[in-house]
């Protein structure tokens, strides 16, 4: 995030599609335009150098019904992407993959009745890091509805249960320093 400028949101937009410009612009802050553009840049490389795509082709996204972005003319390419002001994500698989990055923090009782379950709750309270179990918690929730292609809804306490009795990758961390946690979840 430190390259952020007007002149690097310039260079980034003549490098993607006018699809991928309009979500970005649509952005009214400077750094999640640059964060828009710059994980489009990144996932246009990583397809690069997979073999998938060529230097100079354009991606063109289509939408799932609840809005996952997949690659029109690579159907087998499962890519996701999450951007914040601390951080980029960017993970391209064989099989559906899902990922979050969030700023480490701790929400209020009301976020947290709304968000966590009671199991949930009394981990992130009995936490050395309530933030860091908190926002591992719920970037696990995000990437786990994003791989799976659908939306948050209602019911989010009870987002992973039975998480456990399915055969998923799951890689998470934190990084105090620049205080965001991340999670790629995919099938195996």
């Amino acid at each position: 995030m430190e390259q952020c400028s007007v002149a690097e949101v310039q260079r980034l937009l003549r490098r993607v599609s006018a699809q991928r410009a309009e979500k970005a612009m649509a952005y009214k802050r400077l750094p999640n335009q640059y964060a828009c553009l710059k994980a489009y840049e990144l996932l246009h490389d990583m397809l690069e150098e997979q073999g998938v795509i060529s230097r100079n082709e354009p991606l063109v996204f289509e939408l799932s019904e609840h809005g996952k972005p997949h690659i029109s003319r690579y159907p087998d390419v499962h890519f996701n992407i999450s951007h914040c002001k601390y951080g980029i994500i960017v993970a391209v698989d064989t099989a559906p993959v899902g990922v979050d990055v969030e700023r480490l923090y701790l929400p209020d009782d009301a976020f947290l009745h709304y968000t966590m379950n009671e199991e949930e709750i009394r981990q992130i309270r009995s936490a050395a890091h309530p933030a860091q179990a908190f926002s591992l918690l719920w970037t696990r929730k995000e990437a786990y509805v994003k791989m799976k292609g659908e939306s948050i809804g209602r019911d989010i306490p009870q987002i992973l249960n039975g998480f456990g009795r399915h055969p998923y990758s799951v890689t998470s961390w934190v990084n105090e320093e620049k205080q965001y946690a991340c999670t790629v979840i995919s099938m195996q």
